[in-house]
Formats: structure tokens, sequence, C-alpha cells
């Protein structure tokens, strides 16, 4: 009895636990992709991962857009990747107007392709609010020869809300649900820049 007063008494407050909850995992390969370019291998989650165009030059930007489907909640953010050791590329992750992670790829255990003991599961936020609908932009940017190889960005569900009005999120928090398609303003120095187009080069391996 005792047990089922508390668990009204979580639904009522508008808040669940997350135990029931699946992870949500978004393959980068699925996503909206503007100069990213799909790469088969065994060793990537569901046989495929990401890449930039092979002649790109250092700088370019590579984008994966797509939104949130998700219940409102909050979730760890973790992110698969590859870090070669031919640059040290950039990963920026937004969720709605928010900058989730920055990060660099300048840690590699070695290769210049992507293979199983370069691949990296990385925690970029443990406590993130996420509202149903926000968009999710995957940003690469080229470093040298690295291609900015990603697999996947997961959902991990630590607190999920019930339905609820837009203003009535947990106090002190905001979030934003901006449009998908919108122009990413913020900044942080890489100076890069890249365009919708079609990948030239070869898709093999031998000239990342």
């Amino acid at each position: 009895m005792l047990k089922r007063i508390l668990t009204a008494a979580v639904f009522l407050s508008g808040i669940s636990t997350a135990q029931a909850a699946d992870t949500i995992r978004y393959e980068l390969e699925g996503m909206t992709l503007t100069d990213f370019f799909t790469e088969r291998k065994p060793f990537s989650s569901k046989g495929a991962h990401v890449r930039m165009g092979y002649g790109k030059a250092s700088g370019t930007k590579a984008v994966a857009k797509r939104r949130f489907k998700g219940p409102d909640g909050r979730y760890e953010i973790v992110i698969r990747y590859f870090d070669e050791n031919d640059g040290n590329s950039v990963i920026r992750v937004n969720v709605g107007k928010k900058r989730v992670k920055r990060i660099v790829l300048n840690r590699s255990p070695g290769g210049i392709v992507a293979t199983a003991k370069n691949s990296k599961v990385r925690i970029l936020r443990k406590n993130f609010l996420v509202r149903k609908g926000d968009p999710i932009k995957v940003v690469g940017v080229k470093r040298r020869k690295e291609l900015t190889r990603i697999d996947y960005i997961e959902f991990r569900p630590v607190q999920i809300f019930a339905s609820l009005p837009d203003n009535d999120l947990p106090v002190g928090e905001t979030t934003g649900g901006g449009s998908a398609g919108g122009t990413d303003n913020t900044s942080d120095g890489d100076g890069a820049s890249g365009n919708a187009g079609t990948d030239q080069n070869s898709g093999g391996d031998s000239g990342s």
C-alpha cells in the first residue's frame, strides 16, 4: 500500500523515475546529413557510421540533424566516435537551443581510419533536460586529415516527466525547441565552414 501511495505521489507531481524507460539511440547515418557520408564497417553500430568527404579542406564542417522523439525528461547524453591519429577534429553537439558539449579528438590509440580499437564511447552530459521535438544537431569539423567519423548519439533516461505544459518546467529550467533547420549561432573559435554537396572521392579507406 505504501508503495502505491508513493508511486501515485510521484506521478501527480508530474515526474516519474526512468526505470522503465528505454535508452534512445540515433544512428548518425539515419539523420539528415550535410557533408557527412555513410561508411559501412562491421564493428559499427548497425554496421555503419558517418564520415566527412575525402579531399575536403581542413576546417570544413559537416552536420547531422534530427528531432528528439522521446518523452520530456532528463537524460545522460552519450556519443560514439572514432579517434584517429591523423588530425584533431572537433565534434559539437547541440540539443534544443543549448550546447551540450564540444570535444576535440586528440587522444587516439592509433590508426588513420576507423577501427574497433580507436572507437570511443563518451558521456557528454549526465543530467541534461530534453523535450520531445527538440532539434538535435551534431557538427563535425575536420582538422588536418581526420574525417570526424561518428557512429551514434544516445539518450539514456535519468528522469522522465509526464506530459506538462511548456511553462511547467522544474524551477530554474529552460529549454529551447527551435527549428531543426535553423542556423547554429554559437561560436567556439573553430572557424569552420561547410556546404552541402556530393562526395566526389572514393569511398575506400586508403585516403583518409
